[in-house]
């Protein structure tokens, strides 16, 4: 390896890119970053072996779109619709995503019970109360999902929340983070919503 050659280059590089309009004498600090390039470049020529090594971080945005809040709404503030068109709305019903406390109200409205312990409505009542409900068998569904404190779906969303703004709070004070960090933030979010339930 021709040291001279290396610093010949570097210096074609310097002037090609940064275009230096005059030169005045070195002050102390550029002879210090002088003394530590000659160093580095000595070091360079002595070594047996070179080892690249390179970092990747994770940069946040200020107001990231992908994790707007959760709660979107719909029409009446209970449903969301994530249907692809008007037209597919009443065939891909199953892919209406239904809040957990509209999922409760409409549970308590069906289950309500009369003075003498028997249920007060029908499911046709049910449903022209809450007409976004296709057929009967969503009033057991959603009681289920509510002994189950939520769907897969509200969990994962309440999961990735959290890991979130753990995320956003550790980049705050400039932590490190590795993907482990993000895993394991992810498991212990995963037990406290009982994700397994």
């Amino acid at each position: 390896m021709n040291v001279s050659n290396i610093i010949h280059r570097l210096g074609d590089l310097v002037r090609k890119n940064f275009s230096a309009t005059s030169t005045s004498p070195p002050s102390q600090k550029e002879c210090e970053i002088a003394e530590n390039l000659y160093e580095t470049i000595k070091s360079v020529k002595s070594a047996t072996a070179y080892r690249y090594e390179e970092e990747t971080t994770l940069d946040v945005d200020d107001e990231p779109s992908d994790y707007a809040s959760s709660s979107d709404e719909g029409e009446e503030g209970r449903l969301v619709n994530y249907s692809e068109s008007e037209e597919d709305e009443e065939d891909k019903r199953h892919l209406t995503n239904y809040s957990l406390e509209y999922m409760q109200e409409v549970v308590d409205f069906a289950d309500a019970k009369d003075k003498n312990g028997k249920r007060r409505r029908s499911w046709k009542t049910v449903h022209n109360q809450y007409k976004a409900l296709p057929n009967q068998s969503y009033v057991s569904r959603f009681r289920l999902y509510l002994e189950h404190h939520g769907t897969k779906r509200h969990k994962t969303i309440d999961i990735d929340e959290i890991v979130y703004k753990k995320f956003v709070e550790a980049r705050e004070h400039a932590l490190p983070l590795h993907d482990i960090d993000l895993q394991r933030w992810a498991l212990k979010a995963a037990k406290e919503v009982h994700l397994e339930d």
